[in-house]
């Protein structure tokens, strides 16, 4: 394995640049992707110690054409806005719908072609990335095989074409680990996947919230893949916003083959179809078939999945979350913030009554919560065993913040004494 270092946030691609001798302002990320195509066997792009802040991509999308793994460390931002004229949040991630006249300059972030397969993106923030046109998915990352994202936020990414899905992710294959989507939208004709869209889409530790679709048969608000497989997520607040011959669906997530989910949070999600809100949450195509191999939350009447076993039960986002928003028509989803860690998360609301809490029916589960929270018994709630169990969805609360249970206080023994003798 090589390993090639970016020196530069400068997007700039010198003739010939080395790493030895890169030209310009130092080696660039695009020209670090370059090298490692030109590098027979998997690679690693790292950035240079004390190397921070936005990287704006001014010359289109970069191509990754063999396996390479490019580490952020958390310090790095990649945008698509070229001018940088988005309205963005004092971090610096654009905001799609304030930026809906100045989005034209953007561009997709990222374009993995099929020899590319097995690459991974570590430790980034993917913003401002953006399609127009039809098939053209994936507005922050496009993979023609499969690609994992891990302890990345991906956010404020958007597509604007028919049959362009995934608003911030589209690939054969997808897995996201301990990464957070959020503020993603599409609107175009079955563009499905406001957040993330494939064949098949797995989630570990992830947090999927605030995403959207628009246009007409865009369902999934959130996730849609043809096969879906969930463990410890959250998939919250995201709404598949299209009114259209009914409404779409699946505000959460949308598949045609298979859901898999298990101690996840598939609640406070909407859909636009009034008429329909069982499927606010999930919708199944094509028969899709749901299994919950774990505990599973929805917000929707489990007699909306034919599948729906002992594993899914119905909750209230306001009796799970510790703090919700209003979306619309009654329902209401989880509030993202920074609670600490790599991500923003959905924080859980502590109280014994919480469904959520050490609810996980393995002890496979990740042993640690997308920010590094290790597992941990809250006490008096759910099972008790000699192993950490975790809470549902990408969210553990630390132990204990529950209030100790306090045993009643003993009843004082009752002492009997005896009538004193008389003489």
């Amino acid at each position: 394995m090589t390993t090639f270092t970016v020196t530069t946030l400068v997007d700039e691609s010198n003739a010939g640049a080395t790493e030895v001798a890169p030209g310009g302002t130092g080696l660039s990320l695009r020209e670090a992707v370059a090298l490692s195509n030109a590098t027979a066997g998997e690679d690693l792009i790292v950035f240079a110690e004390g190397l921070s802040g936005i990287l704006r991509l001014t010359q289109g999308a970069i191509t990754i054409a063999d396996k390479v793994t490019i580490n952020g460390e958390g310090a790095i931002t990649v945008s698509g806005d070229q001018l940088g004229n988005d309205f963005t949040d004092p971090a610096g991630l654009t905001d799609v719908a304030a930026s809906a006249t100045t989005l034209g300059d953007n561009t997709r972030l990222f374009d993995l072609a099929a020899s590319a397969d097995g690459s991974t993106l570590r430790g980034l923030t993917l913003t401002g990335g953006r399609t127009e046109g039809a098939g053209q998915a994936g507005g922050a990352l496009r993979a023609a095989g499969a690609v994992t994202i891990e302890a990345t936020t991906v956010s404020g990414n958007s597509t604007g074409g028919f049959f362009s899905g995934g608003g911030g992710v589209y690939g054969d294959s997808v897995t996201l680990i301990d990464s957070t989507f959020f503020g993603n939208a599409t609107n175009g004709y079955a563009s499905s996947g406001g957040a993330v869209a494939g064949g098949t889409v797995s989630l570990v530790n992830a947090t999927i919230a605030g995403n959207r679709t628009t246009g007409l048969a865009s369902d999934g608000g959130g996730v849609s893949g043809d096969v879906v497989r969930l463990i410890n997520s959250t998939i919250t607040a995201n709404v598949a916003a299209s009114t259209a011959n009914g409404g779409s669906n699946g505000g959460g997530v949308v598949f045609s083959e298979r859901l898999e989910t298990g101690d996840s949070l598939i609640l406070g999600n909407r859909g636009a179809d009034t008429a329909d809100r069982g499927h606010d949450e999930v919708l199944a195509r094509e028969a899709g078939l749901l299994v919950a191999n774990g505990a599973t939350l929805v917000g929707a009447s489990a007699s909306a999945f034919a599948s729906a076993n002992a594993n899914l039960a119905v909750a209230d986002p306001r009796a799970v979350f510790a703090a919700t928003r209003a979306l619309g028509d009654g329902t209401y989803g989880g509030v993202l913030a920074d609670n600490g860690g790599a991500v923003r998360t959905v924080a859980l609301l502590v109280t014994a009554l919480n469904p959520a809490l050490d609810a996980s029916g393995s002890a496979t589960a990740p042993a640690r919560d997308a920010r590094g929270e290790a597992a941990a018994n809250q006490p008096g709630v759910g099972a008790e065993s000699d192993f950490g169990i975790r809470d549902l969805g990408a969210y553990e609360v630390a132990s204990p913040e529950l209030p100790p249970v306090t045993p009643p206080a003993p009843t004082p023994p009752t002492v009997t004494i005896p009538p004193a003798e008389t003489t």
